[in-house]
């Protein structure tokens, strides 16, 4: 097929990849029988159906023809069989508001991905000026100075949608979700686009899941969100959005599109710069509210955009039209290749902020809009992130893996709170009751989580903040994981703070660690992670003042005078342990691959039909059909 180079902001030069056709999904009994974790075989769910390769596919029982695959992009493929939910409540449109006009704030929520502690603008040493919308929101809205997050996407994105630690979810292993993985965030779980959905809003989701997608009930549409447009896994390329590990001797391609009854794959978009495509998303939703001319709507949006940048693998940016000149200006201070890819990633996020608050305006919805930014853990060093003065990074509990940027702006904060700094101790999980306050939404109890809308409104400030502790996470399982075995630790690997003190146990005594001036031989694209421990150094136990010393500079564990406070943080840690959910990891399915080398995309396998050609013969490897 003959393709027209497209020279929109971001596009590339080069072949674009061939259209791949769709999957469908199997029926609801299927699907019913693998809404779980449990780790056995599912050759059985796998269904052959005989024709050419993958051409002949299935939607609503009717085969396609190969002329069919070519318009895959246009071609809507039926979500009918995803179950309904035993213990969470099912989300229906007659559950919503009535159809009126209400005055609720519209919210977006955005996530920044790997962005350390010296990853802003506003709050870096050295990359001052990269993102000037971001840093205009952050100075005239509420600068959450002692805000935490997690140590790793998995567990800070599912804290966030919940309201809940990891270890209360089972989300606390030091693992992600990888692209083979079959597991998610619990289904008994309701999360935030839900109780959104349930009163009124509209939801959508936009930029990165990570919560769990090898079966359909795992999907974003699927757990409260109305849309979703995006990737399932933890990174992709920027431009021909491909995994970026070979898996199973290919890669494979993580763009799809979704609504609450069908989806399909970005076949045709290789090529394009995921940020343009995010934007003409966002166009596309913020276009289609409702709206009187006053921002007023039927049902207010609450959107959620997870940017993938600033995570690698670093793609180069080499259109310089998506920066200003005060931007290129920056670029050229940076003497570090990799840090130089690293600005202009958030550059590309800076000016994807910048076209959600215009198109806001352009809709006059800007005027009644809350943003909340956060970015979901710690910089990697390896990946041109990095979180200096503090200590540590990405994967860790040192303050620099957990401590993030994080504000509150938009024209919908009250006046009086503008342009101040809140210095309460606050976690990831607190923005979800912080948010439903906001909404007018009953917090649902249970969560360990508070609103802390009274304090950053200035309406409470006694106490300095609603929280006193945070459980930074607990860990059992050896770290880092052996694909092929599980083991348990010694004892408990995990960070707990109360007040100042923050007590850190069987933790690799890290570094601190800064942005290289100029080029070394360590540059990797930012493809390689930050999990190594650091195998020259045994763990060991801390104790710090946080607010005496940021930095985490001089370990208190073994003062005396401490010592009572010591046990008594140890003994809480270990009560922890020995009451958490059990982790929701487990080992990969290597299965997934004979479905996604069908259609070239990473997707839900579980439960779906495959549309094969020679059964005999499938990627010449017949032994592994023999169970169906």
């Amino acid at each position: 097929m003959a393709e027209t180079p497209d020279t929109r902001y971001g596009a590339v030069d080069g072949h674009m990849e061939a259209d791949t056709p769709l999957m469908t999904p199997y029926s609801r009994e299927a699907h019913d029988g693998v809404a779980h974790v449990e780790r056995r075989r599912r050759w059985p769910l796998l269904m052959l159906v005989g024709g050419a390769a993958i051409a002949g596919t299935i939607a609503f029982g009717r085969r396609g023809s190969a002329s069919d695959a070519a318009t895959a992009l246009d071609t809507k493929v039926p979500m009918a069989s995803i179950p309904e939910l035993e213990e969470a409540e099912h989300i229906e449109e007659s559950d919503t508001l009535p159809d009126t006009r209400i005055n609720k704030p519209h919210i977006v929520l955005m996530v920044g991905d790997d962005m350390g502690w010296n990853d802003i603008g506003y709050g870096s040493l050295d990359l001052k000026g990269a993102s000037p919308n971001l840093d205009d929101l952050a100075s005239q809205g509420v600068r959450l100075e002692n805000f935490y997050s997690q140590h790793l996407c998995t567990p800070a994105r599912a804290s966030l949608m919940t309201g809940k630690y990891p270890v209360n979810i089972g989300m606390q292993h030091e693992e992600v979700i990888t692209p083979q993985s079959p597991w998610g965030l619990n289904l008994t779980e309701k999360i935030l686009p839900a109780f959104m959905k349930h009163n009124g809003y509209t939801t959508h989701a936009i930029g990165k899941w990570h919560l769990g997608h090898y079966t359909f009930p795992y999907m974003p549409t699927a757990r409260g969100f109305d849309t979703f447009a995006g990737y399932l896994t933890d990174q992709i390329h920027y431009y021909n959005h491909t995994y970026p590990q070979m898996l199973a001797g290919a890669y494979f391609r993580d763009l799809i599109s979704a609504t609450t009854t069908a989806f399909h794959f970005y076949s045709d978009k290789s090529g394009i710069l995921s940020d343009v495509l995010w934007r003409e998303k966002l166009a596309d939703v913020i276009g289609s509210m409702d709206t009187d001319g006053l921002g007023l709507n039927r049902h207010p949006l609450f959107l959620y955009f997870a940017a993938q940048t600033t995570h690698g693998p670093l793609d180069d940016i080499q259109d310089e039209r998506l920066f200003t000149d005060n931007q290129k200006k920056v670029l050229k201070t940076i003497g570090n290749e990799e840090r130089r890819r690293f600005a202009k990633l958030l550059m590309v996020m800076d000016k994807t902020t910048e076209s959600i608050v215009d198109q806001l305006r352009d809709r006059n919805m800007w005027n009644n809009t809350l943003f909340v930014y956060t970015s979901d853990n710690g910089g990697c060093s390896k990946s041109g992130g990095y979180n200096n003065p503090l200590r540590g990074g990405k994967h860790f509990l040192f303050e620099g893996g957990i401590k993030v940027r994080a504000f509150v702006g938009g024209p919908a904060l009250p006046e009086k709170a503008r342009g101040t700094r809140y210095q309460g101790l606050m976690h990831i999980s607190d923005l979800m009751p912080t948010i439903l306050d906001v909404a007018g939404v009953e917090i649902p109890h249970g969560l360990d989580s508070s609103s802390h809308w009274k304090w950053l409104t200035g309406d409470r400030i006694h106490p300095a903040s609603p929280r006193n502790e945070i459980i930074h996470n607990v860990d059992l399982w050896s770290f880092p994981t052996d694909v092929g075995l599980i083991e348990m630790d010694d004892g408990p690997r995990g960070a707990l703070r109360w007040g100042d003190l923050k007590l850190i146990t069987r933790m690799w005594p890290l570094g601190w660690y800064k942005p290289p001036l100029t080029d070394d031989d360590s540059d990797n694209e930012g493809i390689e992670d930050c999990n190594s421990a650091p195998d020259q150094y045994a763990v060991s136990d801390f104790l710090f003042n946080i607010t005496a010393d940021p930095e985490e500079k001089h370990n208190l564990y073994y003062i005396d005078a401490l010592s009572e406070v010591r046990d008594a943080m140890m003994e809480r840690l270990l009560f922890i342990a020995g009451n958490m959910s059990t982790p929701s990891w487990s080992l990969s399915d290597p299965d997934c691959v004979l479905y996604w080398k069908e259609t070239g995309f990473i997707s839900p396998w579980q439960g779906v039909y495959i549309d094969a050609g020679d059964r005999d013969n499938m990627w010449g490897k017949p032994s592994m059909l023999e169970e169906l």
